[in-house]
């Protein structure tokens, strides 16, 4: 009885994690072409700010873990690079 109430779900866990996976792979594929789009717009070297997505974990299928909780974009600025403890902070506003 435990054994398959065991495996069950193992099948579950692995399903829904597969359907969180598959849910972020399309939201980061759609912000990347969103950040590609604006990264093209800017005429003058101020209005650039790039942005580093992280790409959602493969083995987050099997266990979340602090990924969905972490920063997944972190934007950068031609005059504010963030440091460790910035990175949950907003961005400054323009000068």
């Amino acid at each position: 009885m435990a054994v398959g109430f065991t495996v069950v779900l193992s099948v579950l866990t692995t399903l829904i994690g597969s359907l969180d996976y598959s849910r972020s792979m399309a939201a980061y594929q759609r912000e990347l072409r969103q950040d590609q789009d604006r990264l093209g717009q800017p005429t003058i070297y101020a209005q650039v700010t790039p942005t580093v997505l992280v790409p959602p974990k493969p083995l987050s299928i099997l266990c979340r873990g602090t990924t969905g909780t972490a920063a997944q974009r972190v934007l950068l600025g031609y005059d504010w690079v963030p440091m460790a403890s910035s990175i949950v902070a907003p961005a400054p506003t323009a000068r």
